[in-house]
């Protein structure tokens, strides 16, 4: 077992920026990873080669009258797409070549469509008026209609990001029947039958949803009420009270009432950092009650606090719960102190995680699981993972990958056997996959555990064909079925021996998912859709690319809060079969923080550790033992109920024998995207371990020889986050990432509903590094940056180091966000830190005139730690790099969407406003 020494200690890697005499970055150095960048004559940026030669991009440059504007981007691995400009303001008039150019530099041309290597046409439109402008974007072009942004602007000319006088005020999906309607002046949203109201109650500071004292969701077509009321002391968050009513849940266990209410409690040292958070989940007595107490007859199902002690000079976390944390320079130590058990967390000079240790701290040391990652240069993504547990041979997982940072194989073998199996991925040009190879074999299998044929290997080949949209038809034998707006309204097997069907609402969220199994349909012919768990042969076990869910049928509604972060899953069709998620963490408000299960009665309160944020450990409270009302113990336990992610059968239970414990603790492991591994109880036993595919199915196996390639048929612990902590639906197989909460589909490698606040917010500033952005069916870009992943989650990471001498005194353990209280300096109050709520996204954009302007201010978060940490420090920010405070010498191509300042910036057309389509409005 590896023991880490001080001389493994290994220091932030070393940054090296180059310049051209004319102050362009021409080559950084970071680490082991090169990234070069060539100019013309005009010093435009005219090639980028991102680490390696496989993720290299050109630009070409061919208007006149907007000649820093790229008209040709060539992307590695997926081919070239051209970008479309238009001088008229319904972009009628598009230029491609120089011969057609209007003769006035005045005739500004904006974006107005791209077309792909496939000849897909993706196109915008623009119109200004007084009161109302207007964004079209058309995604292909037989759309019925355009995706339609209606904003409103009392002073045209404002640029602000912050500015109040332009709001959101109408979004339209192209079948029309599906929009959103915003009343900013009111504090109001209607979409569908769902309304969302927000109250500043009486605050003085300006109050969006995501800080509001009072907001209130009423789904009138499902009955669903929430309420969301925060108590401030100041500016500091000091409660949260959340009371929901759902209709039919009380039959779940009519003893428990229905679902959970929580209250949670908030508490801050001298600092003003959150250091506890105390949690209330309970029941009403009376559903109708939305008040802020918690009543004497309510019932209660868990009261916890957890907290943390901070270093006060260095800001880093030394204590949580139960937990020991010591930091060194390059790893983490995590002691659980009442079974002297200890994760050990290494990371590289650019903080990628290379190895996991769990290990007991008794007199011999034991190893119970070592994880090792080795990566390439130039990104997040691991070329090995090495696993090795107590008693087992070491495992080895190899990944290819190819542009973009998009998986190609993936092999899996073990040492000391012949098992083996392979993977490989062939995209398209569009970047999308193609076909799906996987191969098992077995040259060593005992006679007895072949397959029926008697073969020792087996292999199939899945093609994936889309229409002429860009969109999935078929994925060998399932068939996808998209509507006009691009939403999955349903899935099913060639033979009809399952059919999928779903639904949405207008924020594109999925709410509904129902499966229809035709038992009359011989399952054996369903391409290998999950073989029985009878099967003796490895071979003839399914392959964890063909994951698609339960193997029986279920009606399934999710809901979501104001905030659109999913929070309650329940199969209708069994009434136990219902979870809860809960959002604790205010710093995190993406962040899970509690579950709760009301089929096993457990209660999951989630660990994260404080450098990656990744799970390390949860707290599960056993609830079978609730009190009535009466005082008599409610007969409620877990041993008829379906485990929800170990079942394919509907008569296969989990028996749980662990009623009487109060409170377990399990150990988490997680790789390099956060996603976890393997689960340890606090006695070191494996719970289970975890793999993935290639596009992102998850499936808990136990380790035995027998089962290598097979699944977990009994779990100790529910623990529903699969690839890059998503949230991983048992159901349907579906992943929920953040900040969308939109449904990814792992069997079918696509998003099941377009990201049309994402088209805004992040995709457009991003069409020059990456066109294929605007495919937000494709996980991609967008997706890397969100989840800290990929080469453009480490590319992220570089603009930090380049831009922000934050980034490096967190490297050395001077957290600043926790050692200085961060005041907003233009109107005094304590800053909520927008850092800290990257990852979320708001409801509608605020001013979506300045994203794609020419003269964008650089993110004010950013400005203001640089500030605080220059009256501690002799370095001046603005002296890093040529440039001056604003530009720093970097290309905006380095720089974050919201810090775009130089001439690549792609605005749409037109910039100045037009009052003769004020009647158009």
């Amino acid at each position: 077992m590896f023991y880490p020494t001080k001389a493994d200690y290994i220091r932030p890697a070393t940054l090296i920026l180059a310049y051209t005499k004319t102050g362009h970055l021409s080559a950084v150095e970071w680490g082991n990873a090169s990234y070069h960048f060539s100019y013309d004559v005009l010093n435009r940026l005219k090639a980028a080669d991102l680490g390696r030669p496989a993720d290299t991009l050109s630009f070409q440059y061919g208007i006149q009258n907007i000649p820093f504007q790229p008209t040709m981007v060539s992307v590695s691995g997926s081919g070239l797409y051209t970008l479309l400009y238009s001088d008229s303001f319904i972009g009628s008039s598009e230029h491609q070549e120089a011969s057609s150019l209007p003769s006035s530099k005045s005739d500004y041309m904006g974006l107005s469509g791209v077309i792909t290597p496939t000849g897909l046409r993706r196109q915008f439109t623009r119109i200004n008026g007084i009161k109302v402008n207007r964004l079209m974007f058309t995604p292909w072009l037989d759309s019925p209609g355009s995706w339609v942004y209606e904003w409103g602007s009392d002073v045209g000319s404002s640029m602000k990001l912050s500015s109040d006088h332009s709001h959101l005020l109408r979004f339209i999906w192209p079948s029309s029947y599906r929009r959103i309607s915003i009343f900013p002046k009111q504090n109001f949203v209607i979409y569908d039958k769902t309304s969302v109201r927000w109250d500043s109650n009486g605050l003085k500071q300006p109050v969006n949803i995501l800080n509001a004292p009072l907001v209130q969701l009423t789904d009138t077509a499902s009955g669903f009420r929430l309420q969301y009321q925060r108590i401030f002391q100041g500016s500091l968050l000091q409660s949260l009270h959340i009371n929901h009513r759902l209709p039919g849940v009380k039959t779940a266990h009519p003893n428990l009432g229905g679902i959970l209410n929580a209250k949670f409690t908030y508490g801050y040292d001298l600092n003003m950092n959150l250091v506890s958070i105390h949690t209330s989940l309970f029941i009403r007595n009376n559903e109708d009650d939305f008040g802020n107490t918690i009543n004497s007859d309510d019932k209660t199902v868990l009261n916890e606090e957890s907290s943390i002690r901070l270093d006060s000079l260095t800001g880093r976390v030394l204590t949580m719960n139960e937990f020991t944390i010591n930091h060194q320079s390059s790893s983490l130590h995590i002691t659980y102190n009442l079974k002297n058990i200890q994760i050990y967390r290494q990371w590289d000079d650019r903080q990628r995680i290379i190895q996991c240790v769990l290990h007991s701290l008794n007199s011999r040391r034991e190893l119970l699981y070592n994880l090792s990652l080795s990566y390439q240069p130039n990104a997040l993504q691991a070329l090995q993972q090495r696993e090795e547990r107590e008693g087992q041979v070491p495992r080895w997982i190899t990944y290819v990958h190819g542009p973009g940072g998009r998986l190609e194989a993936v092999d899996r073998e073990e040492a000391g056997t012949s098992l083996r199996s392979h993977s490989q991925l062939i995209y398209n040009a569009e970047g999308r996959i193609a076909h799906l190879r996987i191969a098992t074999s077995d040259p060593q299998l005992p006679s007895n555990e072949r397959s029926e044929s008697g073969l020792t290997s087996r292999s199939e080949e899945l093609q994936f064909i889309y229409d002429s949209r860009g969109l999935l038809a078929k994925r060998g034998n399932w068939h996808y079925n998209f509507d006009e707006d691009g939403f999955l309204i349903k899935r099913y097997l060639h033979n009809f021996y399952i059919t999928d069907q779903f639904a949405y609402n207008s924020k594109g969220l999925l709410i509904w998912a129902e499966r229809a199994v035709d038992k009359s349909v011989d399952s054996s012919s369903t391409d290998n859709f999950h073989s029985t768990p009878s099967s003796s042969s490895p071979l003839d076990q399914w392959t964890l690319e063909d994951d698609a869910g339960l193997k029986r049928s279920y009606s399934v509604q999710f809901i979501y809060d104001s905030e659109d972060r999913l929070i309650i899953v329940r199969d209708t069709l069994i009434v136990r079969d219902s979870v809860q998620y809960f959002y604790a963490d205010p710093k995190h408000p993406t962040r899970i923080t509690h579950i709760f299960n009301h089929g096993r009665l457990k209660t999951i309160r989630l660990l994260y550790d404080p450098i990656h944020g990744h799970v390390f450990a949860l707290e599960q409270y056993d609830n079978g033992g609730l009190n009535t009302n009466n005082g008599k113990r409610n007969n409620l336990n877990s041993n008829s109920i379906p485990s929800p992610m170990n079942s394919f059968d509907d008569n296969q239970f989990h028996h749980d024998s662990t009623n009487s414990a109060q409170k377990r603790v399990f150990f988490i492991i997680t790789n390099h995207e956060g996603s976890p591994t393997a689960a340890f109880s606090e006695n070191g036993k494996l719970a289970w371990a975890a793999e993935y595919s290639t596009t992102g199915s998850r499936r808990l196996t136990l380790s035995s020889r027998n089962n290598f390639f097979t699944r977990a048929l009994i779990e100790e612990v529910d623990l529903p986050l699969g690839q890059a902590s998503c949230i991983t639906d048992f159901h349907t197989g579906f992943l929920f990432c953040p900040p969308t909460s939109r449904a990814y589909d792992p069997l079918g490698a696509t998003f099941t509903s377009p990201d049309w606040r994402g088209l805004i917010s992040t995709r457009l500033s991003n069409v020059k590094r990456d066109p294929s952005v605007l495919d937000t069916h494709k996980w991609g870009l967008t997706e890397q940056e969100a989840l800290g992943t990929g080469p453009n989650g480490l590319f992220a990471e570089l603009r930090k180091a380049m831009t922000s001498p934050i980034w490096w005194l967190k490297q050395v353990g001077f957290n600043l966000d926790n050692f200085l209280t961060k005041f907003d300096t233009f109107e005094g109050k304590v800053d909520s830190s927008k850092n800290s709520l990257k990852n979320s996204l708001p409801l509608f954009p605020i001013d979506i005139t300045s994203i794609h302007s020419f003269d964008c201010i650089h993110n004010q978060g950013y400005k203001q730690l640089n500030r605080k940490f220059e009256h501690l420090s002799m370095l001046k920010s603005n002296q890093l790099t040529p440039g001056g405070p604003r530009g720093s010498g970097l290309s905006s191509f380095l720089l974050d969407s919201t810090d775009v300042n130089d001439e690549m910036s792609l605005p749409l057309l037109p910039q100045t406003q037009c009052s003769d389509l004020k009647s158009v409005m």
